[in-house]
């Protein structure tokens, strides 16, 4: 009988740890999941928002390049002050152009333009190499290596742009961005040096990173990293121990789609392991004292058997805390008997109280404080009351309170009690009770690290530059914060939403706005998502991105991130005004005017029989004005003939600088001879009347070359032939008009 008592119990053992190794396998498992599963979420927010801030700097790279070919110097000089003004400061280094052989040309930096950077060649750099190799690359956006700028002396990323005109490559425009400011942009997300965000080329190069910038700049990630081994695959996840700073983390990466670049996001293993760690380690030693406990408890029940000098009452007590301990990992037991009798506790509490046996037992070895004075005095009254209503109570169930004690050295634990009744009396009532207590200190602080954990959310998403819901997969709202709450016109309490279904949420919303988050409204793609641009209150313009939340095809959810692009929108439209509109006389520019006589010689060809007419005009010895008055006056002048032009101009015609004292005018619907009247009335309305200036009056002639298109001639070729008549006016004396007809 005894053997087999022995061999239940050393099975039980086996079994217990077999489980309990189990359970703590999985909890790992667990944890590294949810950690996984949140830098995914990260990494693929902190991607979506470096492709919005790569897209912007790709479109203002767009605009300078064409400013360039396009504007006189010291207005590409005002672009690019703009371009560096519409984004935060510091962001754009320097904006720079070098020609065809890598001279350095232009520089944002050079106060005297064509001095001190006339000798500096750019023509070594890989981004200058990058644009001028064969097969020559196409016309657009490449990402350089961190250099340290020659002139700026600091770490730039530098964005480079080809300058091409009639397929003939000019030139680069350079954007020097400040890598410090990318990675100062990352380090204000990821506080803490165990994390990390980074962000490379696809071929490994350091861009920016959180922390410890100034040593991985002009270096690139060890081969073997996960991104680089698969070119293919968008995104990913491997756990290395960074060689930078010897942190093991957890690290997400994506890929961007439209630009050559990956952002990677690592956290620190040990950070979001340590609560399930520290859970561990104290189940681990509270499992080895139970297990110790066990043992010695079986040792005395063996002594009782073999003596059988204890009563059966005895046994039955010394079987029934056997049974609690083989059933609870706990710290010590305790036990009451009959109505009136005190609360006996195994000497393991004061032990775990770190009260000295001096202050607890006296000569005997009897306790003689009471247990009730190191429960915390808020806990105390609701301890006292569940007790009451346990032994009040005829129910067969266990008794159980979580409440903070005061140890000997004035700290608090706390302390989970439990108990169940093993004898009753007539009225079914507990007459003898046998419990245990466990110290659950650790667990509590875990619990509380959550809680807090959950407060910072909290305060991350109310401080969020924009709105945020989730939904999850069952289409339920699990958090909406209070910019998403504003901007969808919803005055409720956040917390009478949680809960609501996807369509409920909807039918309190107005039919616009629900039309946001109707995922039958067209939208375009953006991998695993949808964005949309919309008008939302008070004359914002909002964009929209709808993401699915997943992680290894397993559906998590979704979240809808809500962000005000006012600023953004008005920057664009600014940006579009300037690419389009000569700065000086306000008619369009070489660019618009070029866009515009393509669509009215496509308007000619659809309609037979109907012409195009095309002006060139040139203020005839405009150099003398200038030489002679100054600038500021040939301007004056510039700007008046800009005004007689429109005022002679029918409504729908189009008058443009195309660049200098060079004018262009085009006429839809104008037959030849009608052109020919049009031209010399301007040419005479220029003439009559003297141009006023603060250098007094001054007499301008115009020179005019008319070309007429009714066939399929392409805008360049129309161009070409009035600028060809235009010069045989003024082969011919000036002053006067010269009408070219192309032979078909």
């Amino acid at each position: 009988m005894l053997l087999a008592s022995w061999v239940v119990v050393i099975a039980f053992m086996a079994i217990y740890w077999t489980q309990a190794l189990s359970t703590a396998t999985r909890q790992t498992q667990l944890a590294e999941d949810l950690a996984r599963r949140g830098i995914a979420q990260t990494s693929h927010a902190l991607a979506l928002q470096t492709e919005t801030m790569l897209r912007k700097l790709d479109y203002v790279s767009e605009q300078l390049a064409d400013d360039w070919l396009n504007k006189p110097h010291e207005a590409f000089r005002q672009a690019a002050r703009h371009a560096q003004q519409a984004l935060p400061e510091g962001a754009i280094l320097n904006v720079g152009v070098s020609d065809a052989q890598g001279r350095f040309i232009f520089s944002a930096l050079d106060p005297h333009p064509g001095t001190a950077i006339s000798a500096v060649s750019m023509a070594d750099r890989e981004y200058f190499q990058a644009h001028f190799q064969t097969p020559r690359s196409p016309n657009h956006l490449h990402v350089g290596k961190p250099i340290l700028g020659r002139f700026s002396h600091e770490w730039a990323v530098v964005l480079s742009r080809p300058i091409d005109r009639d397929g003939q490559r000019l030139g680069v425009l350079i954007l020097s961005v400040s890598a410090k400011y990318l990675s100062r942009a990352l380090s204000q997300v990821y506080t803490d040096p165990q994390d990390a965000a980074l962000i490379v080329r696809n071929d490994g190069s350091y861009i920016a990173r959180s922390h410890l910038i100034d040593q991985v700049l002009g270096k690139a990630v060890p081969r073997d990293r996960d991104f680089l081994q698969r070119p293919q695959q968008t995104h990913g996840q491997y756990l290395i121990t960074a060689p930078i700073d010897g942190v093991e983390r957890y690290y997400a990466w994506h890929r961007l789609p439209h630009y050559p670049l990956i952002v990677s996001v690592g956290i620190s293993k040990a950070k979001a392991l340590a609560p399930v760690t520290l859970a561990q380690q104290d189940a681990w030693r509270r499992n080895a004292i139970g297990s110790v406990v066990l043992v010695l408890m079986m040792l005395v029940v063996s002594h009782l058997r073999w003596k059988a000098a204890r009563q059966a009452t005895q046994l039955r007590v010394a079987h029934e805390r056997m049974h609690l301990t083989l059933h609870s990992a706990h710290n010590g037991v305790w036990s009451w008997h009959g109505q009136g009798q005190a609360v006996e506790w195994d000497g393991g509490l004061w032990d775990m109280l770190e009260v000295p046996p001096a202050d607890h037992q006296g000569v005997d070895g009897r306790r003689q404080t009471d247990w009730k004075a190191f429960v915390h005095p808020q806990d105390l009254p609701r301890l006292l009351q569940a007790w009451e209503n346990y032994l009040t109570h005829p129910q067969d169930g266990v008794f159980a309170a979580e409440v903070r004690m005061r140890t000997g050295s004035g700290g608090i634990k706390w302390v989970a009690v439990r108990a169940r009744a093993v004898e009753r009396d007539a009225a079914g009532l507990p007459a003898w009770v046998v419990g245990t207590y466990t110290d659950i200190t650790d667990r509590h602080a875990v619990d509380e690290s959550l809680l807090i954990e959950r407060r910072r959310l909290d305060v991350l998403l109310e401080r969020f530059p924009g709105g945020v819901l989730m939904e999850d997969t069952a289409d339920r709202v699990v958090l909406l914060n209070r910019v998403a709450m504003e901007w969808m016109g919803l005055s409720v309490p956040d917390k009478a939403l949680i809960g609501l279904t996807h369509e409920q949420l909807l039918q309190r919303l107005d039919p616009q706005r629900a039309a946001w988050l109707s995922a039958a409204h067209p939208q375009e793609r953006r991998e695993s998502g949808t964005t949309l641009e919309v008008e939302g209150p008070a004359g914002r313009v909002l964009e929209i991105k709808r993401i699915e939340i997943s992680d290894s095809d397993e559906p998590l959810g979704r979240v809808w991130l809500l962000y005000d692009i006012t600023e953004r929108k008005r920057r664009e439209r600014h940006l579009t005004a300037l690419a389009s509109t000569d700065s000086l006389t306000g008619l369009p520019n070489r660019r618009s005017f070029m866009a515009t006589l393509e669509h009215a010689l496509g308007r000619a060809q659809s309609r037979p029989g109907t012409g195009c007419a095309v002006m060139m005009l040139d203020i005839d010895w405009f150099k003398q004005v200038n030489d002679t008055h100054g600038h500021p006056v040939g301007d004056a002048v510039l700007q008046e003939l800009a005004a007689r032009l429109r005022a002679s101009l029918r409504q729908g015609d189009t008058a443009a600088r195309l660049g200098g004292e060079e004018f262009a005018i085009v006429l839809e619907e104008m037959a030849p001879a009608d052109a020919l009247n049009k031209a010399n009335a301007i040419r005479e309305r220029i003439a009559a009347l003297p141009f006023s200036t603060t250098a007094g009056d001054i007499r301008v002639t115009v020179s005019i070359g008319v070309a007429l298109a009714t066939g399929r001639l392409l805008a360049s070729d129309v161009l070409s032939t009035a600028d060809q008549a235009l010069y045989q006016a003024k082969q011919e004396g000036r002053n006067r008009v010269v009408l070219w007809r192309p032979t078909l």
